[in-house]
């Protein structure tokens, strides 16, 4: 059922999931940690994990799709695209644009990362070969 999902399904999921995690508007997991009076509150330590394994998940693939430095490659990449795009295009402070642009550059990598196999396949037009006859 997976399979199914489009590549801007699994974008929109990755971006959900960046969002939940830290977002500009004060709604976010991160928001409700450093608003929380206790560190024993059960339902904030749920909502980590349903928010963070998933995210781990996504993050684990992607990096083994890409080893570490296409990983870090990318980041390089992307992050001076960034500062040039702020430094002569996008008037502002440089940390509130990367911080708007940052959940959708990192759903951008981890939905590349997720159906890399995919989109590999559909470019060499290659057939995915389950099992093997001898």
């Amino acid at each position: 059922m997976l399979q199914r999902i489009p590549f801007w399904g699994w974008f929109v999921i990755t971006l959900v999931w960046c969002y939940l995690l830290v977002n500009p508007t004060g709604f976010s997991l991160t928001d409700l940690w450093l608003n929380a009076d206790t560190l024993n509150n059960p339902i904030l330590w749920l909502l980590t994990l349903i928010v963070t394994v998933p995210l781990f998940l996504f993050i684990w693939h992607t990096l083994k799709t890409f080893s570490f430095f296409g990983f870090l490659l990318y980041f390089v990449i992307v992050g001076v695209s960034l500062w040039a795009l702020t430094l002569l295009v996008l008037p502002g402070d440089l940390l509130e644009t990367v911080g708007y642009w940052g959940q959708w550059v990192a759903a951008a990598l981890l939905t590349l990362g997720l159906r890399f196999g995919k989109i590999r396949r559909d470019i060499t037009s290659t057939v995915p070969v389950d099992e093997q006859e001898e």
